[in-house]
């Protein structure tokens, strides 16, 4: 405000009479001074409603300061009324001299200048007058951004332009004039986008019209000699014509006149491609209709198309002699006849050469690959020719038919039967291969052969020699030979996966068949690893000795029956048919005999059938020491068997059994109540009732027990016994009653004395037990051996 009103002068003093101070700055400090006013607080200035406010109107050169230069904080704001005229007559006018600047932004400002920032809908005008201006926008901006319209910007951006023609004109003033970009120009250069311009892209659109020309409805069209250039020359982004997805037609020279079209003439290497890889339109270039020399395509679909009709001894090339990619594929019609009249014929000259494949080729070389049936024929004409098949190869593979044919393959030669005939003209003549050779080799396969296989197949008959299927006949004194003196693959007889019976020297003479014989280290297996049928030696109905492993063996033969490995058990027979003797290990030498000795499976070996005798010589052990093995004798009644459990380390009879002669036990013999009886016949039980004799009769048994039912002593006596038999009784107690020997001889006690357990305490209890153990020293007195008590309290 200092510099505000310096320029008012002594005139403030009649100024001030018309400023009034408002009462909110009552507490501030205002002086008045000469051409000076200076406030403590805030100043705030107000005229009467409706009067105007005037400053420096006589300031002619003097500066107007509004803010201070030093001022960073805090906003300097000049509101203005809501009138909408021009100068002075707007809202909030800024007008300058006639010929005064008006500067919106400091010279060095970098806080953002703004113009219509409202958020309300609002009209911005630049340049909005009549009269003429120049008006540059951006004009010293090198480097930075120069922005018309909003990122997002949905509405219109017009910039208008005069109705004339003339260089330089941008925009026309309505929709249906025309719009010139250097319409005068004559030399000069038309750039649109700049030479640097990495980014980013230069679209022009044209309008629908379809006339040719500027005619177009968007036309590139330079002077009548001018040349149109389409991409940059050092240029590698793609160039397209007619990349709409909607259906389009795109024309290349498709005007009347005469013109050289030339596609891709100077492209040595690189792909030229007409028509998309998945193409099912058609692909036409239309020619002249008359024919001549390199004529390419003629203008119908009937007339006839030649490739190099003319030339005598130039040549004619189709694709490249450096082309290391893509297909060249050349398409007949459907007619079958020969030569030029086939639907697809490659026809040199009378005596010229087709060939079909490169000199020094890799590539395969395919004749009637179709998915199809179909006929392919070579040499198939009736002139006389020689047909050479590989003619050159000499180690090389030579295959006539599929690994997996099915179907016949033919090779038909002539009638007559005569040296070196191959194949005979019908399916029932004799075919003969070297049928005149008497001392020269016939080879099939060669020596140096190291893959593949060479396969000859018979017929069905099933006579022996020349009448078989298949016959492999050599002289009378010849030898038949399968598998290679050195050879390391597998010989094969009955490999047939059907059921088949395969014949080794099945004739009636009398043969030496050896198999193996000079097999010094290797294996000689007979039977296969997976298989279930039978292996049969020596099934002679005469009397026949069959050898196994009974050579002279200067070492220890090795001789196994079923010792191989298998999912499920294996059963092994020996000697199951009707023979009469059979040796094993008889030779005169130390023999170890193995019969299913493996640590893993539980084999069943079973030796000599029901009606068999079976004699074991020498020592017989069963198991080691240590590790056992269960032993079980069975007898000719069901249930009945002796066992000796080795894991138990016990022998156990199953169902009564009787041992009869004397038997010796040396220490000491432990009998277990209800488990062991010797010599009985079956349980003798009795009941003591009341003060009566219980009699045992030693004859019927050697197990008794007795029940003390009645609350009184129960005498025991005895009856044909045997000195020295043992008796086992067992007692049951009723009370404090006792049993007692009725025989007095010595040493007979009261049994409830011999039988006080280690406590001493008698049995006298109702349902106390004693188990005695007696012997017999004459027929009726008893010697008590040993005593158990088993008491209830």
């Amino acid at each position: 405000m200092k510099k505000l009103f310096k320029g008012l002068g002594m005139g403030l003093a009649s100024s001030a009479l018309i400023m009034g101070l408002g009462a909110a700055q009552a507490l501030a400090t205002t002086t008045l001074g000469v051409g000076v006013i200076t406030e403590t607080g805030g100043l705030v200035i107000t005229g009467a409603v409706g009067s105007a406010m005037t400053f420096a109107t006589t300031a002619t050169t003097g500066d107007i300061t509004i803010g201070g230069t030093g001022q960073t904080s805090g906003t300097t704001l000049i509101y203005g009324g809501t009138d909408t005229g021009t100068g002075t007559a707007a809202g909030l006018s800024l007008t300058p001299g006639t010929a005064g600047t008006l500067v919106l932004g400091a010279a060095a400002g970098t806080g953002a200048v703004s113009l219509g920032t409202s958020s309300a809908d609002q009209t911005v005008n630049v340049a909005g007058g009549a009269a003429v201006k120049t008006i540059n926008i951006g004009t010293g901006n090198t480097s930075g951004v120069i922005t018309v319209g909003a990122t997002g910007q949905t509405g219109n951006v017009v910039i208008y332009g005069p109705l004339t023609t003339g260089s330089g004109a941008i925009f026309n003033n309505s929709t249906t004039a025309n719009l010139a970009m250097g319409g005068a120009l004559t030399t000069g250069n038309l750039v649109l986008g700049g030479t640097g311009m990495l980014a980013g892209v230069t679209t022009i659109y044209g309008g629908t019209a379809t006339g040719v020309g500027t005619a177009a409805g968007l036309s590139l069209t330079p002077g009548t000699a001018g040349t149109l250039v389409l991409g940059a020359a050092a240029g590698t982004g793609q160039i397209s014509l007619g990349t709409s997805t909607g259906a389009q037609r795109v024309d290349i020279a498709g005007g009347a006149e005469a013109k050289t079209v030339n596609i891709a003439n100077a492209n040595t290497t690189g792909v030229i491609t007409v028509g998309a890889t998945g193409q099912t339109g058609n692909v036409v270039i239309y020619g002249g209709n008359t024919g001549g020399a390199n004529q390419i395509f003629n203008n119908t679909t009937t007339s006839t198309i030649a490739l190099g009709g003319a030339l005598t001894t130039g040549d004619l090339t189709i694709g490249g002699t450096g082309q290391l990619a893509s297909n060249t594929i050349i398409y007949g019609g459907t007619d079958t006849g020969a030569g030029i009249a086939a639907g697809l014929s490659l026809t040199p000259g009378t005596a010229g050469t087709l060939v079909l494949g490169a000199a020094a080729g890799t590539g395969a070389i395919s004749l009637g690959t179709s998915s199809a049936d179909q006929t392919v024929n070579i040499a198939g004409g009736a002139a006389v020719k020689t047909v050479n098949i590989a003619a050159a190869n000499t180690s090389g593979v030579i295959t006539i038919g599929a690994t997996g044919q099915t179907g016949n393959v033919i090779i038909f030669g002539a009638l007559t039967t005569g040296a070196n005939t191959l194949f005979n003209n019908t399916t029932t003549a004799t075919t003969t291969i070297a049928s005149a050779v008497t001392e020269g080799a016939i080879q099939i396969g060669g020596t140096s052969m190291t893959s593949a296989v060479t396969k000859i197949y018979g017929g069905t008959a099933t006579g022996a020699g020349v009448a078989a299927g298949l016959s492999l006949t050599p002289g009378t004194a010849g030898t038949l030979v399968l598998g290679a003196a050195a050879g390391t693959g597998a010989v094969s007889l009955g490999t047939s996966s059907a059921d088949q019976t395969v014949n080794v020297a099945q004739g009636t003479a009398v043969k030496t068949i050896n198999i193996g014989t000079a097999n010094t280290s290797g294996v000689t297996i007979i039977g296969g690893t997976a298989g279930t049928g039978a292996i049969t030696l020596g099934s002679s109905t005469g009397g026949q000795t069959v050898n196994v492993g009974t050579g002279n063996s200067g070492g220890a033969d090795v001789l196994n029956l079923g010792t191989g490995t298998a999912v499920t058990s294996k059963t092994v027979n020996v000697a199951t048919g009707a023979i009469s003797f059979v040796n094993v290990g008889t030779g005169d030498f130390v023999n170890t005999i193995k019969i299913g000795d493996h640590a893993t499976p539980a084999n069943v070996i079973t030796i000599g059938g029901a009606a068999s005798t079976t004699t074991v010589k020498g020592t017989l052990t069963v198991g080691v020491d240590d590790t056992g093995h269960d032993v079980t004798f069975f007898g000719a009644t069901t249930g009945k068997s002796f066992l000796w459990d080795e894991s138990a380390d016990k022998m156990i009879v199953t169902g009564t059994s009787t041992l009869a002669g004397d038997v010796a036990v040396t220490g000491s013999a432990t009998f277990t109540n209800g488990t062991a009886v010797l010599g009985d016949t079956g349980t003798n039980t009795s009941n003591c009732t009341g003060a009566n004799n219980v009699t045992f009769p030693l004859a019927t048994g050697n197990f008794f027990s007795i029940d003390m039912e009645d609350a009184s002593d129960c005498s025991i006596t005895f009856s044909g016994g045997v000195a020295g038999a043992i008796v086992v009784i067992q007692l049951e107690y009723s009370g404090t009653d006792n049993f007692t020997f009725a025989d007095t001889t010595p040493q007979v006690e009261l049994i409830e004395q011999v039988c006080a357990d280690s406590a001493g305490a008698e049995p006298d209890a109702n349902g106390d037990i004693v188990t005695l153990t007696i012997r017999m020293l004459d027929a009726t007195s008893p010697q008590v051996l040993a005593c158990t008590q088993t008491s209830v309290a």
